[in-house]
Protein backbone atom coordinates (compact mmCIF):
# COMPACT_ATOMS: atom_id res chain seq x y z
CA UNK A 1 0.00 0.00 0.00
CA UNK A 2 1.37 3.16 -1.17
CA UNK A 3 2.10 6.01 1.60
CA UNK A 4 3.40 9.20 1.72
CA UNK A 5 6.98 10.64 3.14
CA UNK A 6 5.83 14.32 1.49
CA UNK A 7 6.01 16.19 4.72
CA UNK A 8 9.66 14.57 6.63
CA UNK A 9 11.21 13.95 3.47
CA UNK A 10 10.97 17.30 2.23
CA UNK A 11 11.85 19.15 6.02
CA UNK A 12 13.68 16.34 8.31
CA UNK A 13 14.85 19.38 10.47
CA UNK A 14 11.15 20.28 11.29
CA UNK A 15 10.57 16.52 11.37
CA UNK A 16 13.27 15.99 13.98
CA UNK A 17 12.39 18.81 16.20
CA UNK A 18 8.80 17.29 16.28
CA UNK A 19 9.58 14.14 17.40
CA UNK A 20 11.91 15.72 20.09
CA UNK A 21 8.59 17.49 21.48
CA UNK A 22 6.60 14.68 21.09
CA UNK A 23 8.88 12.45 23.29
CA UNK A 24 9.54 15.08 25.86
CA UNK A 25 5.63 15.85 26.24
CA UNK A 26 5.04 12.29 26.71
CA UNK A 27 8.23 11.12 29.13
CA UNK A 28 8.08 14.75 31.33
CA UNK A 29 4.15 14.52 31.35
CA UNK A 30 3.56 10.79 32.20
CA UNK A 31 1.54 9.96 29.18
CA UNK A 32 1.94 6.05 30.25
CA UNK A 33 2.08 4.65 34.17
CA UNK A 34 5.66 5.75 35.69
CA UNK A 35 6.55 5.64 39.30
CA UNK A 36 8.48 8.98 40.38
CA UNK A 37 11.48 9.39 38.64
CA UNK A 38 14.47 11.48 40.64
CA UNK A 39 14.86 14.82 39.85
CA UNK A 40 18.04 13.95 38.24
CA UNK A 41 16.00 11.66 35.88
CA UNK A 42 14.19 14.65 34.89
CA UNK A 43 16.78 17.34 34.77
CA UNK A 44 19.29 14.72 32.12
CA UNK A 45 17.61 11.88 30.99
CA UNK A 46 14.48 13.13 29.55
CA UNK A 47 16.07 15.95 27.78
CA UNK A 48 18.97 13.67 26.40
CA UNK A 49 16.11 10.65 25.65
CA UNK A 50 13.61 13.47 23.69
CA UNK A 51 17.12 14.86 21.49
CA UNK A 52 18.18 10.94 21.09
CA UNK A 53 14.81 10.83 19.44
CA UNK A 54 15.28 13.52 16.98
CA UNK A 55 18.78 12.80 16.82
CA UNK A 56 17.85 9.20 15.51
CA UNK A 57 15.81 10.38 13.27
CA UNK A 58 17.95 12.15 11.66
CA UNK A 59 20.71 9.52 11.25
CA UNK A 60 17.93 7.47 9.63
CA UNK A 61 17.38 10.21 7.03
CA UNK A 62 20.90 11.30 5.86
CA UNK A 63 22.22 7.31 5.78
CA UNK A 64 19.12 6.36 3.58
CA UNK A 65 17.91 9.44 1.81
CA UNK A 66 18.91 8.64 -1.76
CA UNK A 67 17.03 5.46 -1.29
CA UNK A 68 13.97 7.39 -0.20
CA UNK A 69 11.79 7.56 -3.25
CA UNK A 70 8.82 10.07 -2.38
CA UNK A 71 6.87 8.55 -5.71
CA UNK A 72 7.24 5.16 -4.44
CA UNK A 73 7.45 4.69 -0.54
CA UNK A 74 5.12 1.92 1.00
CA UNK A 75 3.69 1.21 4.40
CA UNK A 76 6.10 -1.62 4.48
CA UNK A 77 8.95 1.04 3.98
CA UNK A 78 7.13 3.03 6.68
CA UNK A 79 7.68 -0.35 8.99
CA UNK A 80 11.19 -0.61 8.07
CA UNK A 81 12.30 2.88 8.68
CA UNK A 82 10.50 2.73 12.46
CA UNK A 83 12.53 -0.55 12.86
CA UNK A 84 15.59 1.49 11.95
CA UNK A 85 14.94 4.46 13.80
CA UNK A 86 14.55 2.38 17.14
CA UNK A 87 17.42 0.60 16.52
CA UNK A 88 19.27 4.04 16.19
CA UNK A 89 17.53 5.33 19.06
CA UNK A 90 18.13 1.86 21.83
CA UNK A 91 22.01 2.20 20.60
CA UNK A 92 22.43 6.16 21.60
CA UNK A 93 20.79 5.40 24.84
CA UNK A 94 23.01 2.79 26.04
CA UNK A 95 25.60 5.08 24.57
CA UNK A 96 24.58 7.99 26.55
CA UNK A 97 23.96 6.02 29.73
CA UNK A 98 27.90 4.79 29.25
CA UNK A 99 29.04 7.66 29.15
CA UNK A 100 26.53 9.47 32.03
CA UNK A 101 27.97 6.64 34.26
CA UNK A 102 31.52 6.86 33.68
CA UNK A 103 31.92 10.52 34.17
CA UNK A 104 29.16 12.02 35.39
CA UNK A 105 27.46 9.52 37.80
CA UNK A 106 29.65 6.28 38.59
CA UNK A 107 26.35 5.13 41.43
CA UNK A 108 23.99 5.99 38.95
CA UNK A 109 22.06 2.96 37.64
CA UNK A 110 19.47 3.15 34.97
CA UNK A 111 16.38 1.02 36.20
CA UNK A 112 14.43 2.00 33.21
CA UNK A 113 16.88 -0.23 30.84
CA UNK A 114 17.61 -3.25 32.84
CA UNK A 115 14.17 -4.31 34.35
CA UNK A 116 12.88 -3.71 30.60
CA UNK A 117 10.51 -0.34 30.84
CA UNK A 118 12.79 1.34 28.73
CA UNK A 119 12.43 -1.29 25.39
CA UNK A 120 8.08 -0.92 26.33
CA UNK A 121 8.38 2.97 26.41
CA UNK A 122 10.83 2.86 23.26
CA UNK A 123 7.48 0.98 20.73
CA UNK A 124 4.82 3.55 22.94
CA UNK A 125 6.71 6.79 22.25
CA UNK A 126 7.92 5.66 18.72
CA UNK A 127 4.38 4.82 17.55
CA UNK A 128 2.72 7.74 18.74
CA UNK A 129 5.68 10.21 16.92
CA UNK A 130 5.05 7.43 13.75
CA UNK A 131 1.15 8.35 13.69
CA UNK A 132 1.95 12.22 14.54
CA UNK A 133 4.61 11.99 11.06
CA UNK A 134 2.58 10.12 9.47
CA UNK A 135 -0.56 12.92 9.56
CA UNK A 136 1.71 15.44 9.24
CA UNK A 137 3.18 13.58 5.61
CA UNK A 138 -0.45 13.14 4.14
CA UNK A 139 -1.85 16.65 5.57
CA UNK A 140 1.26 18.75 3.57
CA UNK A 141 0.38 15.74 0.44
CA UNK A 142 -3.35 16.73 0.36
CA UNK A 143 -2.89 20.13 0.45
CA UNK A 144 -0.27 20.46 -2.48
CA UNK A 145 -2.38 18.28 -4.09
CA UNK A 146 -5.02 20.59 -3.43
CA UNK A 147 -3.49 23.08 -4.73
CA UNK A 148 -1.55 22.07 -7.62
CA UNK A 149 -5.08 19.68 -8.58
CA UNK A 150 -4.05 20.10 -12.95
CA UNK A 151 -7.82 19.47 -13.19
CA UNK A 152 -8.78 23.04 -11.74
CA UNK A 153 -6.50 24.97 -14.49
CA UNK A 154 -7.78 22.44 -17.83
CA UNK A 155 -9.49 25.28 -19.49
CA UNK A 156 -6.35 27.97 -18.35
CA UNK A 157 -4.97 30.05 -21.68
CA UNK A 158 -1.83 31.10 -22.15
CA UNK A 159 0.16 33.59 -24.09
CA UNK A 160 3.40 33.92 -25.22
CA UNK A 161 4.43 36.68 -27.08
CA UNK A 162 7.67 37.72 -29.17
CA UNK A 163 9.34 41.12 -29.11
CA UNK A 164 7.03 41.87 -32.12
CA UNK A 165 3.82 42.31 -29.42
CA UNK A 166 2.14 40.63 -32.68
CA UNK A 167 4.16 37.83 -32.60
CA UNK A 168 2.05 35.70 -30.13
CA UNK A 169 1.17 32.04 -29.77
CA UNK A 170 -2.20 31.74 -27.92
CA UNK A 171 -2.90 28.21 -26.11
CA UNK A 172 -4.86 25.93 -23.57
CA UNK A 173 -2.47 25.17 -20.96
CA UNK A 174 -3.22 21.37 -21.33
CA UNK A 175 -2.17 22.01 -25.23
CA UNK A 176 1.09 23.61 -24.57
CA UNK A 177 4.15 20.73 -24.07
CA UNK A 178 7.07 21.98 -24.31
CA UNK A 179 9.46 25.63 -24.48
CA UNK A 180 13.10 24.94 -25.87
CA UNK A 181 15.90 28.18 -25.72
CA UNK A 182 17.25 28.72 -29.09
CA UNK A 183 19.58 31.87 -28.99
CA UNK A 184 17.31 34.77 -28.83
CA UNK A 185 14.28 32.24 -30.17
CA UNK A 186 12.44 29.65 -28.34
CA UNK A 187 11.13 26.96 -29.74
CA UNK A 188 7.21 26.54 -28.45
CA UNK A 189 5.92 22.60 -28.83
CA UNK A 190 2.16 22.19 -28.76
CA UNK A 191 -0.96 20.68 -29.68
CA UNK A 192 -3.01 21.44 -32.51
CA UNK A 193 -6.75 21.08 -32.62
CA UNK A 194 -6.15 16.99 -33.82
CA UNK A 195 -3.98 16.58 -30.64
CA UNK A 196 -0.96 16.36 -32.99
CA UNK A 197 2.34 17.83 -31.98
CA UNK A 198 3.51 21.00 -33.81
CA UNK A 199 6.09 24.02 -33.64
CA UNK A 200 6.44 27.56 -33.73
CA UNK A 201 9.50 29.83 -33.05
CA UNK A 202 9.22 33.03 -31.37
CA UNK A 203 11.48 35.67 -31.24
CA UNK A 204 12.37 36.31 -27.87
CA UNK A 205 14.66 35.46 -24.68
CA UNK A 206 14.37 32.17 -22.83
CA UNK A 207 14.28 34.22 -19.87
CA UNK A 208 11.47 36.77 -21.17
CA UNK A 209 9.32 34.05 -22.02
CA UNK A 210 10.14 32.32 -18.85
CA UNK A 211 8.45 35.36 -17.02
CA UNK A 212 5.44 35.24 -18.93
CA UNK A 213 4.31 31.93 -17.73
CA UNK A 214 6.06 32.05 -14.12
CA UNK A 215 2.39 32.18 -12.53
CA UNK A 216 1.23 29.10 -14.17
CA UNK A 217 1.50 25.82 -11.63
CA UNK A 218 1.70 23.66 -14.58
CA UNK A 219 4.83 25.17 -16.30
CA UNK A 220 7.99 23.63 -14.42
CA UNK A 221 11.51 24.62 -15.79
CA UNK A 222 13.70 22.27 -15.38
CA UNK A 223 16.94 23.41 -17.18
CA UNK A 224 18.23 26.35 -18.28
CA UNK A 225 17.09 25.84 -21.55
CA UNK A 226 13.96 23.73 -21.24
CA UNK A 227 10.44 24.31 -19.47
CA UNK A 228 7.66 21.50 -19.80
CA UNK A 229 4.12 21.03 -19.25
CA UNK A 230 4.11 18.60 -15.61
CA UNK A 231 1.13 17.01 -16.49
CA UNK A 232 3.21 15.41 -20.05
CA UNK A 233 5.82 14.47 -17.92
CA UNK A 234 5.99 10.37 -18.52
CA UNK A 235 8.87 9.46 -16.29
CA UNK A 236 12.25 10.00 -15.14
CA UNK A 237 15.47 8.36 -15.81
CA UNK A 238 19.00 8.22 -14.91
CA UNK A 239 21.89 7.63 -17.13
CA UNK A 240 25.65 7.99 -16.44
CA UNK A 241 24.65 10.37 -13.56
CA UNK A 242 22.26 12.54 -15.77
CA UNK A 243 18.38 12.80 -14.88
CA UNK A 244 16.72 13.17 -18.03
CA UNK A 245 12.76 13.13 -18.09
CA UNK A 246 10.26 11.36 -20.78
CA UNK A 247 7.92 13.68 -22.09
CA UNK A 248 4.91 12.98 -24.20
CA UNK A 249 4.76 13.55 -28.15
CA UNK A 250 8.74 14.66 -27.73
CA UNK A 251 10.94 11.87 -29.15
CA UNK A 252 14.42 12.99 -27.35
CA UNK A 253 15.15 12.53 -23.09
CA UNK A 254 15.20 16.05 -21.97
CA UNK A 255 17.71 17.08 -19.46
CA UNK A 256 16.99 17.68 -15.65
CA UNK A 257 18.98 20.41 -13.67
CA UNK A 258 20.42 18.69 -10.25
CA UNK A 259 18.97 21.85 -8.60
CA UNK A 260 15.68 20.82 -9.77
CA UNK A 261 15.44 17.42 -9.40
CA UNK A 262 14.20 17.41 -5.65
CA UNK A 263 11.55 19.66 -6.71
CA UNK A 264 10.49 17.74 -9.68
CA UNK A 265 9.65 14.56 -7.61
CA UNK A 266 7.27 16.73 -5.26
CA UNK A 267 5.58 17.61 -8.36
CA UNK A 268 5.40 14.08 -9.95
CA UNK A 269 3.95 12.56 -6.92
CA UNK A 270 1.16 15.36 -6.50
CA UNK A 271 0.10 14.47 -9.84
Amino acid sequence: MKTSIEFSYSKPIITALTIVLITFVLLHFEAFDNPNRPKVWIMHFITAYSLIAGISYLTFHFIFKKYKDPNNWTFGKDIVALLFILTFVLLYILIFNSIYINYIDENFIDSYVYDGRLYYYLIFIGNVNFGAIKFLDFYVFYKKKSKNNIQNIDNQKIVLVGKNKHEKIKLEIEDLVMIEALGNYVLVHYLNHEKQIEKDIIRNSFSLISEQIQSTDQMLKIHRSYIVNVSKIINLETRKRKVLVKIKFIDELIPVSKSVVESLKEVLLIN
